[in-house]
C-alpha cells in the first residue's frame, strides 16, 4: 500500500481505494529484491545478518546464509543457530557446543530505531505521549522499532522447546546446554524460554520461579507511568548493552532490589 501511495502524483486522500492484493504481490517482490541486495553486502556485519533472519517468516536461502555468516563471525554464540528458521538436530548439537547466547537485540533495536528516525511520521498520526501531545519523532521511532522486533524470536524458541522433546540422549544433553545458555541470555524473553526448557528437561525449580515472580513484581512497581519515555531514554544510553542491563537500570533508578529477600515468597493465588 505504501508503494502505491508513494507512486501517486498527489498524496492519497480519505476514501481512496488501494488494491491490497496487487500491492502485496508488488511488495513481496520488492522485499525479495531488498533482501537479496542486503545479503550481498552483509558480510560479517552481525546486525545486517540479524535483520536478514528477522525478515523471513519461514526459512529461505537468504536467511539461512545470513545465519551461517553470523555463526562464522561469532562461533561461540549459539544465537545464529537457534534463531534461524530451520533447526535440524545437528544444528541443535552445534548450538550446544557454543559458550553463550547473544541475539544482539538492543544493538539491532537501536539500528531499526535510527533507520525509522530518518523517515519520521507526521505529528497528526503519531500516538500521544504522557502529556497528551503527540510522541516526539524519536520516541515514536523507538516504540515502532519495538513493535517490529517483538515476536520475531517466539517461533524460534517454540521450535527449540519442541525439538527438545526428542528422547535421544545426545539431544537431551544438547538441550540442557542450550537451556543453560538461554538462562544467561541477553533478553528477558530468551531467559523465560530457558526456564521453560529447563523445567521441561529436569522439572520445576522453585528458586528460579521465586526469582522470576519477584522480578515481575518489582518491574511493575519500577516502570514509569509514561514507560515509552523511560524506555526511550534508557535505549539512548549506549552503556546499556542488553535488555537485562536495561531492566537492571530501571530497578536501580527506582531504588528496588533485583533479587528477592531470602524470606520473600510470592503470593499464592
Amino acid at each position: 500500500m505504501l508503494r502505491q501511495a508513494a507512486s501517486r502524483s498527489s498524496p492519497p486522500q480519505p476514501g481512496d481505494v488501494i488494491d491490497a492484493n496487487r500491492t502485496r504481490v508488488q511488495f513481496d517482490g520488492l522485499a525479495r529484491e531488498w533482501r537479496q541486495r542486503a545479503a550481498t553486502r552483509a558480510g560479517d556485519d552481525v546486525i545486517a545478518n540479524v535483520l536478514l533472519i528477522m525478515g523471513a517468516s519461514k526459512g529461505d536461502a537468504v536467511s539461512q546464509a545470513a545465519a551461517r555468516r553470523w555463526a562464522d563471525a561469532q562461533p561461540d554464540n549459539s544465537a545464529p543457530l537457534l534463531l534461524s528458521t530451520d533447526l535440524p538436530v545437528d544444528g541443535m548439537l552445534q548450538a550446544a557446543a557454543a559458550r553463550h547466547y547473544d541475539s544482539a537485540y538492543l544493538p539491532t533495536l537501536r539500528w531499526i530505531r535510527d533507520a525509522l528516525s530518518a523517515y519520521p511520521a507526521e505529528a497528526q498520526i503519531r500516538p500521544s505521549a504522557g502529556d497528551a501531545e503527540p510522541m516526539t519523532e524519536h520516541v515514536h521511532a523507538t516504540m515502532l522499532a519495538l513493535e517490529l522486533s517483538t515476536g520475531n524470536a517466539i517461533s524460534a524458541y517454540s521450535r527449540i522447546v519442541g525439538s527438545c522433546r526428542a528422547d535421544a540422549p545426545e539431544v537431551q544433553t544438547a538441550c540442557r546446554s542450550v537451556a543453560t545458555q538461554l538462562l544467561d541470555a541477553d533478553t528477558v524473553l530468551a531467559r523465560d524460554w530457558g526456564r521453560a526448557l529447563m523445567t521441561q528437561l529436569v522439572g520445576p525449580d522453585g528458586e528460579a520461579a521465586r526469582k522470576s515472580a519477584w522480578t515481575i513484581l518489582v518491574m511493575q512497581r519500577a516502570t514509569a507511568e509514561h514507560e515509552e519515555l523511560q524506555y526511550t531514554r534508557l535505549l539512548d544510553d549506549a552503556s546499556i548493552r542488553t535488555e537485562i542491563d536495561l531492566q537492571a537500570r530501571i530497578l536501580s533508578d527506582a531504588g528496588l532490589a533485583s533479587a528477592p529477600p531470602s524470606d520473600w515468597m510470592p503470593a499464592t493465588p
